[in-house]
């Protein structure tokens, strides 16, 4: 059975929440367009640029599994400038996957400090955007503590050190070693240091969704697991669109929350996110 995960569903709530930002009340409003591309994208420090190109869904859109197929951009020309050489992207297939198409470099890599163009021609649309890797984050401790009803669970808890000199803003991820292939992003995974700028917080990390439809939430993780926690730094731009996604995307369960506010994109012409990550992995083994 194909693998949906979080991926899976982050993309696909991208290109219908993208949707009710341009709807008004009146879903029949004549400024409505449908079928626009939607940007995920992204370059890690030391790793190849990654983009999926999807197109945006009317609310009342029918959606089935032919529906999310045809989702998939794959005739786009993509390229990436780094200020110093540019390289246009490849398009890569991946078995047991959704989306089963991705584009991506071979040549550069993410390097902090460095800030990164993209360009996407498709017919006569041209998307651009443009991030900036910052540098890079370090845990100073990561440690489990009991479960207050559950003896086989435990909550996570990171602590870090805040530069005061600057701003920062971090995105939180963690991967269960053998049980998922890829790091999910935890609950309420993007914040800044408003807070705590020039100190060291301890923060709980909420496990996060691969499936925004699964009902069984858990918060905590389970003693024998060994969890990889990814702390990344992001910029600005980068920040407020993952905080206010988030938002819209726990709130559309909530019928007292307001949803469907403006998300922050940082692409121009286009709908989406291309983000840049400065990121360190860390493991422990829950006790």
């Amino acid at each position: 059975m194909m693998k949906k995960n979080v991926y899976i569903i982050n993309i696909i709530i991208i290109a219908i929440s993208f949707c009710s930002v341009s709807c008004s009340d009146n879903f029949t409003h004549s400024d409505f367009k449908a079928g626009r591309v939607v940007v995920d994208g992204s370059i890690e420090a030391g790793s190849f640029a990654k983009l999926v190109l999807t197109y945006s869904l009317p609310l009342d859109a029918k959606i089935d599994s032919s529906v999310y197929y045809d989702l998939v951009n794959t005739r786009a020309k993509v390229t990436i400038f780094d200020g110093e050489q540019s390289e246009v992207l490849v398009l890569i297939k991946r078995k047991n996957f959704f989306p089963p198409h991705y584009y991506t470099t071979r040549t550069i890599k993410g390097v902090p400090g460095k800030t990164y163009w993209l360009e996407v021609i498709y017919y006569d649309d041209t998307i651009r955007a443009q991030t900036t890797i910052p540098n890079n984050v370090e845990l100073s401790k990561i440690w489990s503590e009991p479960h207050v009803n559950d003896t086989t669970k435990r909550y996570l808890w990171i602590q870090m050190c805040d530069d005061v000199q600057r701003k920062d803003y971090y995105r939180i991820f963690t991967q269960i070693k053998g049980k998922q292939k890829d790091f999910v992003p935890t609950y309420q995974s993007a914040f800044s240091d408003e807070y705590f700028n020039g100190t060291c917080p301890k923060i709980m990390l909420y496990k996060g969704l691969e499936n925004f439809f699964d009902k069984k939430r858990e918060d905590t993780f389970s003693v024998g697991d060994t969890v990889f926690v990814k702390i990344s730094s992001i910029d600005k731009q980068s920040y407020l669109f993952w905080s206010n996604y988030e938002k819209e995307v726990f709130n559309s369960g909530n019928p007292f929350a307001a949803n469907g506010s403006n998300l922050t994109s940082n692409v121009d012409s286009g709908i989406g996110i291309w983000c840049g990550y400065a990121s360190k992995v860390y493991s422990i083994i829950i006790k």
